[in-house]
Formats: C-alpha cells, structure tokens, sequence
C-alpha cells in the first residue's frame, strides 16, 4: 500500500541511514524499497553529511528520516536526484516542509505510523492536493475520530484517533490489562488527538494524555507550541498544563 502510495518503482533506492530498530528504519527507510524492487544505499547512522555526499552522487531517490535529520538537511540544502523526501518520528511545521520543497525541487511528505499499526495514515504525492500540516488520509486501514464517550465527531472537531485494518498487531504479549486499554470494540486506540477536513486529510493536535482542559474547553498543546514558535525570535515552545484552584488546568 505504501508503494502505491508513493509511486514506488525498482528504480528507486533509498537512503538509508535510521536503525533498524526504529519502526521507520525498519519499514520505510528499508523494507519499502526492497519489496517494490528497488535498493537500500546503507549510510552511517545519522550521518547528515553521508546523505548529502549521497544526494550529491545521485545514488539514492529518496531519504525518509527523522524530523531531526530534516532540519538538519535545511541548513545544508544541495540538490540531487531524489524523487521525494519524507519527514518521521516527530513534527516538522508547513513552513519547513515548504523550505524542503523550494531548495530540492521535490515533494516533502510525511504520515502517521505506529509500531503496534504500521503505517495508518500518509500524504500522496503530486499532482494529489495535501493539506498543510496534514499527516494524510487512510493507508489500506479504517480510522475514526470519537469523543470521550465513544461517539464518532464531525469535521473539523477534534477526537481521539483509532484505527482498524491488517497491518494492526493482535495485542501485546502477556498483558490483557494492557490489551484492554488499547482497544476499544476491535479499534486499537492510538492515543492522538486530530481532526479531519472536508479533504479526508487528518492533522494531529496532541496526544489523549497531554490534552489540557482549562475549564471544560479542551486544548491541544501541538498547536499552541506551533503559534508560540511562529512569533518572531522564539526558538521553540512547548505548552503543557498546569493545576488551576478554578479552571482545573
């Protein structure tokens, strides 16, 4: 489904330079590539400059690495071969992956994956409309957004992401307490927070454990972080609750 996603092709040879331990090394960095017949070009670990002599001698189509290594590219842009590349493992904001776009002159990507559900949601490629900030619609899965008491939400309000489909896990070995938690009537509980569009795009907000409820009114502490680093000479942010006598948080 990825392949097809991404118009994966056995010209293509991936820039790997993420662990294999990490979901992302393991399953997009590396497996992509090889199950749609193309290569894996090993690189050290982390190594930004590796990538960018990489990039320099065409040998690889495409990086999906870290949000760490992204922005680490953007302060050493150089131009090569690459069809795409894809933000992992964190948040990059619009403003960054349009930076991305501009200095390589391809599509900057990203999605939502877990270890325990693979790939569930992913941006398409050109000429396919993206909504900005988004993480995409639904990979070869089902997903729903529900509120506190189960019932699915609307467009545009914000819910507690869950997903069903082949590529999610059976449960966790020797934990039913867990395996309680996690699912919910056969849907496996992401933990995020997101709303959808009218496009079928989902942005993530935050996670169900971090959501501040100041008097009632919920807030996601993703897109305060994003305002506060948008104000000029702020370098980052991160916004988090605290007790409140009256409002609670």
């Amino acid at each position: 489904a990825m392949g097809e996603r991404l118009a994966m092709t056995p010209r293509d040879v991936s820039a790997h330079l993420t662990p294999l331990h990490l979901a992302n090394g393991q399953r997009t960095a590396f497996l992509l590539a090889l199950l749609n017949g193309g290569c894996v070009h090993v690189l050290p670990e982390a190594d930004a400059g590796a990538l960018l002599d990489a990039i320099d001698a065409d040998e690889v189509s495409y990086v999906s690495a870290s949000f760490a290594i992204q922005r680490e590219l953007l302060e050493r842009l150089r131009a090569g071969r690459l069809r795409f590349v894809r933000a992992a493992s964190g948040r990059l904001e619009p403003d960054e992956f349009a930076r991305l776009e501009g200095a390589f002159g391809v599509p900057a990507v990203t999605g939502l994956g877990t270890t325990e559900a693979g790939i569930v949601l992913h941006q398409r490629l050109p000429p396919a409309p993206r909504t900005p900030g988004s993480v995409g619609d639904p990979v070869a899965c089902e997903v729903r957004l529900v509120d506190a008491d189960g019932h699915a939400v609307v467009p545009g309000e914000i819910g507690e992401l869950q997903v069903r489909g082949p590529q999610v896990f059976d449960g966790y070995v020797d934990d039913a307490a867990l395996d309680a938690a996690s699912f919910a009537d056969g849907w496996f509980r992401l933990g995020d927070l997101a709303r959808v569009d009218g496009r079928g795009d989902y942005t993530i907000v935050g996670r169900t454990s971090e959501l501040i409820n100041r008097g009632g009114e919920k807030l996601a502490p993703l897109e305060i972080d994003a305002a506060l680093r948008a104000i000029a000479g702020v370098a980052d942010a991160a916004a988090f609750g605290v007790p409140h006598p009256r409002l609670g948080q």
